[in-house]
């Protein structure tokens, strides 16, 4: 108890600033601390307290640790392609063609959708448009491919080519009768 309350004593004295501190120990073995001088006691020389804040230049600031900053994850798609028509579906008897693309997450600001058709690129498909009707596709075997692009030419998602059967029927078709002749009226 002594001991914490010389500690206490001599808190109070640093905070005083420019008094002498003096030091001396009892016939207990117990040291005190005061700022009048005692018989057989020593001078305590203590540096001075540091400035109240606000009153003084400010200390250095600690050292800053720059911290990097979270790399942000590239966007990724999980999923695009053709949905519709259906890998090998054949369709009968029609010459325009719905095609539906599937695109998850969704198709993002500044990405564009191309779409080709044999290899050749669909121009008149709307840039952000999940589906789209082929005007004139001709009959025989098809493969449709679709792709995400984003604003700088990088293709984000390429789906797998799928081909698609278009059969019409012909006039010429060697399966077909041979038209009747037709007789001149009055014979």
């Amino acid at each position: 108890m002594r001991l914490l309350a010389s500690v206490l004593l001599l808190g109070c004295a640093l905070t005083a600033g420019a008094a002498e501190i003096w030091r001396w120990t009892d016939a207990n073995g117990v040291v005190h601390y005061s700022d009048n001088p005692s018989p057989g006691a020593e001078k305590v020389t203590i540096s001075a307290a540091p400035p109240p804040s606000g009153t003084g230049p400010l200390p250095d600031a600690p050292p800053r640790v720059e911290r990097p900053e979270p790399r942000p994850q590239p966007f990724a798609y999980t999923r695009c392609g053709v949905r519709s028509p259906a890998a090998d579906e054949t369709l009968h008897g029609v010459q325009a063609v719905p095609i539906v693309l599937e695109v998850e997450p969704a198709l993002q600001n500044g990405h564009r959708i191309e779409v080709t058709v044999d290899g050749a690129r669909v121009t008149a498909w709307p840039a952000e448009s999940l589906s789209y009707t082929l005007p004139e596709v001709f009959r025989g075997s098809h493969t449709i491919q679709m792709r995400i692009v984003d604003a700088g030419g990088v293709i984000r998602c390429s789906g797998e080519p799928r081909t698609f059967h278009l059969r019409q029927q012909s006039l010429l078709a060697p399966g077909r009768a041979a038209p009747l002749p037709t007789r001149p009226p009055g014979n």
